[in-house]
């Protein structure tokens, strides 16, 4: 079927002339904002997204995706620990810093609502003192992955992430905070879910979080935790990359159309089966 379904609906039709696809159903009106992660896809930096499909992602075109709820409790426990080891190294330089969080729920998860074109969810900010400024973004992953991440201080579309909120937030600097879970850690969290029937869609707020961090034991000195350093070097040419991710949604409104090379291999196997472009010259 390929990574993605279209909504009930949804039809395609390929342009060989063009070599794009052009779908019915799209609503320029409900178009969302360019957020973060499909800014990375967009850009082709996410080797497991393509842009194509974050596009019909941003217009609602695509089934949605059950996430299962253990990589959301996972993630929030990750952020409780990064912001006790934050908190405890700049103490031990004698450096008290003044930490920001949200409740996702409170702010929508957008902390830029205001800009019409660009949003995301910070994970955590460093507001003060002044020369420590920057933006959190957090990152939990399995222990296995750590000398992978590690080699390129970060997975590129996830640093990308980090660097799209950075400069959103009007500041240069940008902590990639990876929270590496052993084995045995991982088990007892999903057995945890299991055991309290969390729900699927709606998990827990921090709470749930904060619960299951003290029921482990866990503290930051339990977890390998990896802090990369990044900063927007060239802000010119990373604003110019960010409206030329946003006019790729534009141009999909006023065309319904995304050219192939914007797709995975699978994803236009898909979409070649669905419009009928897959039996062109066997018959």
């Amino acid at each position: 079927m390929g990574d993605f379904k279209l909504k009930r609906g949804v039809s395609v039709t390929y342009n060989a002339n063009y070599k794009s696809y052009t779908f019915t159903g799209v609503d320029a009106s409900k178009m969302n904002k360019l957020t973060s992660r499909a800014f990375a896809c967009m850009l082709g930096h996410n080797v497991y997204e393509s842009a194509g499909k974050s596009i019909l992602e941003r217009f609602k075109l695509i089934e949605t995706e059950d996430i299962d709820e253990y990589w959301g409790i996972r993630g929030d426990m990750a952020e409780l620990l990064v912001l006790d080891f934050l908190k405890d190294a700049y103490n031990q330089q004698g450096i008290e810093l003044d930490l920001k969080t949200w409740d996702k729920e409170q702010v929508s998860y957008d902390n830029f609502r205001k800009n019409e074109k660009f949003g995301g969810l910070l994970d955590i900010a460093i507001a003060h003192p002044e020369e420590y400024r920057a933006v959190v973004e957090v990152k939990s992953k399995s222990l296995k992955d750590l000398d992978k991440i590690t080699a390129t201080r970060g997975r590129p579309e996830e640093v990308q992430q980090g660097l799209f909120l950075t400069k959103l937030s009007n500041v240069t600097k940008c902590l990639m905070a990876y929270v590496f879970f052993t084995p045995d850690q991982e088990a007892t969290i999903k057995d945890y879910i299991t055991e309290k029937n969390v729900n699927k869609q709606h998990y827990p707020s921090r709470n749930f979080a904060e619960m299951l961090i003290a029921k482990m034991g866990l503290t930051p000195k339990s977890c390998k935790i990896s802090i990369f350093k990044h900063t927007i070097d060239a802000p010119t040419k990373f604003e110019n990359d960010m409206e030329t991710a946003y006019q790729k949604l534009i141009d999909f409104g006023n065309t319904c159309s995304i050219n192939a090379s914007e797709f995975r291999v699978s994803e236009t196997d898909y979409l070649d089966d669905l419009s009928g472009n897959g039996n062109l010259g066997l018959f």
